[in-house]
């Protein structure tokens, strides 16, 4: 079974069952979604009774906010993220360094990981009882931000 999406009588493109399809623009207007079924004498497609296709809308930007947790003075800490940032987005990470207070925390050490993945460490002195980590996100549809693996830890200054 395979999906084809087109527009005015012009495809535009096909996925198949449960495969994600990003697009470097919106899509506006009205879209036509067909299932093409193959098969053979020996074996043919099922379709289920109700194929669904959902589809969103991203935003440019977003944010991440962790859970507070405790630090104190004289300590500092380290924010260790996996990243996949390509051209065209951005990630940055801050830390709670008082109330209201947001400090930005700059890369110190990264290591590819593969396919395109970094592993960044960065780290942030801290002041207050207890802190709190941020990452800022921005992309496009083309180039989205990723990130995975976010730990925060104390250490002594």
């Amino acid at each position: 079974v395979t999906f084809v999406l087109s527009k005015d009588g012009t495809e535009i493109a096909r996925m198949q069952t449960g495969q994600p399809l990003s697009f470097a623009a919106p899509l506006e207007g009205t879209h036509v979604v067909q299932a093409r079924l193959f098969g053979e004498s020996r074996f043919s497609p099922i379709l289920g009774r109700d194929p669904q296709i959902v589809t969103g809308k991203l935003k440019s930007t977003g944010d991440y906010v962790s859970r507070a947790f405790r630090c104190g003075t004289g300590k500092k800490v380290m924010v260790t993220t996996e990243e996949y940032v390509p051209t065209g987005a951005t990630v940055s990470v801050a830390v709670q360094t008082a109330p209201d207070t947001w400090t930005s925390a700059v890369v110190s050490e990264e290591e590819q990981i593969g396919s395109g993945w970094v592993r960044r460490q960065r780290f942030v002195p801290c002041g207050a009882a207890t802190t709190k980590i941020k990452i800022d996100l921005s992309g496009t549809p083309a180039a989205r931000p990723l990130v995975r693996n976010i730990s925060g830890v104390i250490l002594n200054a």
